[in-house]
């Protein structure tokens, strides 16, 4: 990291989990470049994509069938 400073350091601890900084900047250098973040079973998941979470509330489903065979939960409307 360019900038590795007590301070970024202690920024980075802040995040909920290790390696999330890489990941994410591999995710923006992957759009950036036009290339896909999901799959297209990845992106039709509303745990996953925020597309498909906006398209599931959208839905005459019933509240905890978004469509995925491994749910266990279900989101509150």
């Amino acid at each position: 990291m360019e900038n590795d400073t007590p301070r970024t350091r202690w920024l980075r601890d802040l995040t909920v989990f290790e390696g999330y900084h890489e990941a994410l900047l591999a995710s923006v250098d992957t759009a950036l470049r036009g290339e896909p973040l999901f799959t297209p079973s990845e992106a039709a998941d509303p745990d996953l994509s925020l597309h498909a979470y906006l398209d599931w509330c959208a839905s005459d489903r019933p509240i905890g069938d978004a469509g995925t065979a491994r749910r266990e939960k279900s989101f509150v409307r």
